[in-house]
């Protein structure tokens, strides 16, 4: 029986290099048999990456070039690991974004103070007002003394005019004159053209008879009053004090309603976008296509 001659690589921490056609001895299901560091490389990358697989690196290499025989494509620079849904329905799908703006729906719940409002306008209308009964009452005033004065006055034109007068009949009777100093001499009163010296003397009886009087027409004339002049003066009146009060003023009631208000509050914020990217460290991902 021939003798089989087998030859071994050397032990691989005493190889000098490895090449990818170099030939190396397996058993398999007890049978010798040789393959090359090629094929063994690919049936490990194929155990340990296969096609789907995401392969992260710490530098730029490529792992087309790493792995001869197989493809790969880069994904997407930016891009954050997130798990897809149980059922693989969104594998690959992308969303997302670095920054974020905010909208109303997403501040909390809050409140503005509200200052320099106006109400709207209800248009032309009135208010209508009342005071309180006072109840019968009165005020009393009075001017104040200006001292002794007096009032001018004078009567209206009468025009020219006479005043007539006369005695009622006084029957047959006669006329008795007494001197001046009585019983004695002297001279006596004149009547027509006779003079007694002394007296008394009845002049004759005249019989039944009365005596006209008539006084001269005095002309377009007036009288005039006069009265003395109280000077530059005035009347104060005064009324009486009734005390401190107040008057009440009443208004129709409106009955349940409210008034509109409307204005601006002045925007606090500045719509500003802002960063929700959480600490990280940044690798090169590669997925095996092929």
């Amino acid at each position: 029986m021939a003798d089989i001659l087998l030859k071994y690589l050397q032990d691989l921490p005493a190889a000098g290099a490895v090449a990818g056609t170099d030939l190396m001895h397996v058993n398999q299901s007890g049978q010798d048999r040789s393959l090359t560091v090629n094929v063994l490389m690919r049936f490990v990358v194929d155990l340990l990456l296969p096609v789907g697989s995401v392969h992260f690196r710490a530098d730029s290499s490529n792992p087309n070039n790493l792995f001869p025989g197989t493809t790969w494509v880069k994904l997407a620079a930016g891009k954050n690991i997130r798990t897809a849904a149980e059922n693989g329905t969104d594998i690959l799908a992308t969303g997302g974004a670095d920054d974020v703006t905010l909208n109303g729906n997403n501040l909390p719940s809050h409140s503005h103070s509200f200052t320099n409002g106006v109400t709207s306008a209800v248009g032309d209308h009135v208010h209508n007002t009342w005071t309180g009964n006072a109840g019968g009452h009165s005020h009393s005033a009075y001017t104040d003394a200006q001292g002794s004065h007096a009032h001018r006055a004078w009567t209206d034109v009468q025009g020219q005019h006479a005043h007539s007068a006369w005695t009622d009949e006084q029957g047959q009777h006669s006329h008795p004159f007494l001197a001046a100093g009585g019983t004695g001499s002297g001279r006596g009163l004149l009547i027509g053209v006779k003079e007694f010296e002394s007296g008394p003397e009845p002049i004759h009886q005249a019989g039944l008879h009365s005596h006209n009087v008539g006084v001269g027409a005095a002309g377009n004339h007036s009288h005039n009053v006069g009265m003395d002049v109280a000077g530059n003066h005035g009347h104060n009146i005064t009324v009486n004090g009734v005390g401190d009060h107040a008057h009440a003023v009443g208004m129709n009631g409106a009955g349940a309603h409210q008034h509109s208000v409307t204005g601006t509050i002045t925007p606090s914020g500045s719509n500003t976008a802002f960063s929700v990217v959480n600490a990280h460290v940044k690798l090169a991902a590669w997925r095996r296509t092929l």
